[in-house]
């Protein structure tokens, strides 16, 4: 380690070389870390970042908002500043990646193994701040799909039960956990007990997935639940917490938990009930709510429409139908066997038009607007100019 001081700029090398050329640069007046930065930044984490600066000049870049507030890289803006490093602004929407070439730097330059080094000490140096991430909203869920795990506290050990029979607290949580205490044996239908949910012909203007809505204050939407499972896994963790959050909102479809073709059938039996049930305590707390309708081969038939009452609207998606053949053939035939099971007054479809498939049924088509859906529209839009 101790040849990496060989032959390095020092900060106000920095700062001579950029100042040679000022018209590359287009600084703002004022730069600002993150106010919720994720990352904690140590004494040794900033120092390291400082030293890499001075010796090896920059090399990562650093991303802000359109307000010049930092959204990554807060350490080394702050570092930056400190030495006076001057600042170059890449302007762009998301839709390219921008790449940084330092000129200077050859594969056979000493330098380039030790800027590699320094950037990946400088990286590991650093670690999470789950303070600011929790009080972000971040679900636990979301965070793992990341690669990202809360700390976990250690749960206080149970004293041994006098009698090996008694099952009290145990039972209790056993029965929370499945949200046991909200089913209703009367209020079911079909062979596999499928909550019932009544009929609702609400059309709402415009909606809103549910991940955006638990912190949008645009109320005047639906919410609905066309996004990848793991973002609304936490409604059914904590249905009470986020059904009073959607009694703001217009409406609200039921979630879609998924029913993949390669499946057991036991995973989409449960996803089907969990979805019926969602939705019944949100219809107990006032909420208007569009049940969704999902499908997978007809066997499924035999319990994925249970509990949908007739004559009100459902919702519907065709993200992803359209990627072949067989798709778009198990879509139809699912939506034939729906409509003549349910006789739905209306039909929401979400994503895509596709009339030829809703028969004699009016319906109502919604533009997907999921990230991806958006980031592929601006790469169009791009290559379009």
């Amino acid at each position: 380690m101790g040849n990496i001081r060989n032959n390095h700029k020092t900060s106000r090398d920095i700062t001579e070389d950029h100042a040679a050329a000022p018209e590359r640069h287009t600084p703002r007046a004022q730069y600002r870390e993150d106010s919720r930065n994720y990352r904690k930044h140590s004494k040794k984490n900033l120092d390291l970042i400082s030293r890499s600066l001075a010796e090896n000049g920059a090399g990562r870049s650093i991303l802000l908002d359109n307000t010049g507030e930092s959204i990554a890289g807060s350490g080394t803006l702050n570092r930056a500043q400190k030495l006076g490093v001057p600042i170059r602004e890449i302007h762009t929407d998301g839709s390219e990646l921008i790449a940084v070439i330092r000129d200077d730097i050859g594969p056979d330059d000493p330098r380039r193994k030790r800027l590699a080094l320094a950037d990946n000490a400088c990286s590991d140096s650093s670690e999470w701040d789950f303070g600011t991430i929790e009080a972000d909203g971040w679900e636990p869920e979301e965070l793992s799909d990341w690669g990202i795990d809360l700390p976990v506290e250690k749960e206080p050990e149970e004293p041994a039960a006098e009698d090996e029979g008694y099952y009290g607290d145990r039972r209790e949580n056993t029965f929370n956990k499945y949200l046991l205490h909200e089913f209703d044996p009367f209020r079911c239908a079909g062979f596999y007990q499928m909550p019932a949910l009544e009929p609702e012909t609400h059309v709402p203007e415009r909606l809103i997935d549910f991940n955006a809505a638990k912190s949008s204050k645009e109320h005047h939407c639906g919410v609905h639940f066309f996004i990848d499972d793991y973002r609304f896994e936490c409604i059914w963790n904590r249905p009470h917490e986020y059904v009073d959050r959607l009694c703001f909102f217009d409406c609200a479809f039921t979630p879609d938990f998924s029913l993949y073709m390669d499946m057991p059938m036991a995973m989409k039996v449960w996803n089907v009930y969990r979805s019926r049930l969602i939705g019944q305590i949100m219809q107990d707390a006032g909420i208007r709510v569009i049940p969704t309708v999902s499908w997978a081969e007809p066997e499924t038939y035999a319990f994925c429409f249970d509990g949908l009452p007739e004559g009100g609207n459902v919702a519907v998606s065709t993200v992803g139908v359209m990627r072949d053949r067989e798709a778009q053939r198990v879509f139809k035939d699912g939506m034939a066997a729906m409509i003549e099971k349910v006789k739905p007054a209306l039909i929401l479809m979400y994503g895509k038009p596709m009339p030829e498939v809703c028969g004699d049924v009016p319906f109502r088509s919604y533009e997907n607007d999921t990230f991806g859906a958006q980031f592929a529209a601006r790469v169009k839009a791009r290559k379009e100019k």
